[in-house]
């Protein structure tokens, strides 16, 4: 597989990247399903690392469902960024399904976790990446089309009533398989490890009337070490540092409860990997049982 084919496969990969979707500490409340639907639009300059690449965009839409079996335990399905509706590369469309996700989380420290504390929130999560059907019409995947185990820790500083600093790391792990090409080729893929970083400042102001505003910074870090090591095709080890900004309206007090959120990501620096701008927006609905 060419070089270029390999930068084309990178550059769609990376619009399939998860469209903004919250790293938050708080756990779903007890008997509660929160519902997401997740539109996002990702596009891309068309050059990069001094290669042509063309011009690439990106629409698709995803769904999340998270259930709060009590205050400190939840179980989460998430399909982000879900079906990519539609996509343009070189005068061409490609539409794909992403992979999906499956997993537990656990509030350990703060308000809703096991032991209560009023400065400190703590959460982790763990679960697997369950990989998709993908379609062989092109020469271009749309995910990694692997199954992995995740592990996820979150981490709240509550420094105010209106200001609080949410950390958040993961750690994704895919042993070597074999998956069939965009030309229904078999080959191997080894792509053992990804880690990500976040640091977000976040604010909030309650408006009155169950309304309540939240606005923060996220500042992410990825990275891939090893990334098909024995592919001379392959990139090399995938460093991103990806900034962003976000903007939520929640309103609780409404027969169903919901929250709106918009947000944007640009890419900053990094290595191996391809300036995909994102703007997702995404709708959240809370049904109590």
């Amino acid at each position: 597989m060419n070089r270029k084919i390999i930068f084309a496969i990178t550059i769609l990969l990376a619009l399939s990247v998860s469209p903004g979707y919250s790293a938050e500490t708080e756990l779903v409340s007890d008997k509660t399903l929160r519902i997401t639907v997740a539109p996002s639009f990702g596009f891309q300059a068309q050059e990069w690392d001094g290669m042509e690449v063309g011009k690439v965009m990106a629409f698709s839409t995803g769904l999340g469902f998270e259930y709060g079996i009590n205050n400190w335990f939840a179980v989460q399905a998430l399909w982000l960024p879900g079906f990519n509706a539609w996509s343009y590369y070189d005068a061409g469309k490609y539409g794909y399904f992403s992979d999906s996700f499956f997993g537990l989380k656990a509030g350990i420290l703060g308000g809703q976790g096991l032991i209560a504390n009023r400065v400190f929130r703590v959460a982790v999560a763990a679960g697997l990446d369950l990989p998709l059907p993908s379609w062989h019409d092109s020469e271009r995947e749309g995910d990694k089309h692997l199954w992995g185990s995740v592990f996820q820790v979150y981490y709240d500083i509550l420094c105010y009533p209106v200001f609080y600093l949410n950390f958040f790391a993961e750690i994704a792990y895919y042993p070597e398989q074999r998956v069939i090409g965009p030309n229904y080729e078999t080959r191997s893929v080894d792509h053992p490890l990804e880690i990500t970083f976040e640091l977000e400042p976040r604010f909030k102001h309650e408006v009155g009337r169950g309304i309540t505003l939240h606005w923060g910074i996220p500042l992410n870090f990825f990275v891939a070490p090893f990334v098909n090591q024995n592919d001379d095709d392959a990139p090399g080890p995938q460093i991103s540092f990806n900034p962003g900004m976000f903007f939520t309206a929640a309103f609780a007090d409404f027969k169903v409860p919901f929250d709106i959120s918009l947000s944007y990501v640009a890419p900053a620096a990094g290595k191996n990997i391809e300036p995909v701008h994102r703007v997702s927006l995404l709708g959240r609905i809370y049904v109590n049982f």
